[in-house]
């Protein structure tokens, strides 16, 4: 009779049959999850690898490379009969209908600078002006001193392109020029302005009716205006004493033989 605490020879054999085996089939599901995972991390790698390249891709077929190229400003020839109305910060819902229906009053042409914001919001009136024989240009997307956006791909394709593809999808027609929100602007921003085929558009007579001045002020600036003039005004912003104003200027002008013209 074996001891008490002895193993059978037999079932000591067994137990470390049974055990080699055990270890053997967790060495071969260690083996089998260690190439699972793996062959599953790297098809994940792949998977991110194809959608971090077609993604770099999409990029950089929708933002190509800036061309920088600083194209002459906007210098209509002084002289003549032709004063060149300008109108920025639009379209505005109620002023700039009131405005497009003065200008036709006088058979007179201007330009609209337009923010992308409200393009967005009143693209019928985009699509008014252009009817009417206006012109329709850019002022950027929302109206920042381009002075101060960086980087270059921010200001060419947050800020000026989208206005662009904006004007041409509304009026069939492509922008030309730019004017910087508040005049501001530097050799980057017109090189930019410039790879975009846009030329910078700024003014001669400032009426300053965003900061509603008064109807007498705007059109004592109004009829300063000489053959050549580029006045400034706004229907975004000048409210109803740049719509008053603006008949005056429409008419003392008039009388004066003056006649209006897009500026681009």
């Amino acid at each position: 009779m074996p001891p008490r605490h002895s193993v059978p020879k037999s079932r000591f054999g067994l137990a470390l049959g049974v055990g080699a085996t055990l270890i053997a089939l967790t060495g071969a599901q260690i083996a089998s999850a260690a190439t699972h995972d793996s062959s599953g991390s790297n098809a994940t790698s792949n998977r991110r690898a194809v959608h971090s390249s077609t993604y770099v891709a999409t990029a950089a077929k929708a933002n190509p490379p800036i061309r920088y190229r600083a194209l002459p400003l906007v210098k209509p020839h002084r002289g003549g009969n032709v004063v060149y109305l300008t109108f920025d910060d639009g379209p505005n819902r109620v002023w700039t209908p009131r405005i497009l229906a003065l200008l036709k009053r006088y058979h007179a042409r201007a330009t609209f600078f337009v923010i992308g914001r409200n393009v967005r919001s009143y693209p019928t009136i985009v699509t008014a002006e252009t009817k009417a024989g206006h012109g329709v240009q850019n002022h950027s997307n929302t109206h920042p001193n381009l002075r101060r956006i960086h980087p270059d791909t921010v200001l060419a394709y947050r800020q000026i392109r989208p206005v662009n593809s904006l004007i041409r999808r509304l009026t069939g027609h492509i922008a030309t020029c730019l004017r910087p929100p508040y005049g501001s602007f530097d050799l980057r921003v017109r090189k930019i302005a410039g790879g975009l085929g846009l030329r910078l558009a700024l003014w001669t007579l400032d009426t300053v009716d965003w900061s509603h001045p008064g109807v007498a002020h705007i059109v004592r600036v109004g009829m300063r205006a000489r053959g050549g003039s580029i006045v400034l005004m706004h229907d975004g912003v000048g409210g109803v004493q740049t719509y008053r104003a603006l008949g005056r200027i429409l008419a003392g002008l008039s009388k004066r033989g003056y006649v209006f013209r897009a500026l681009c």
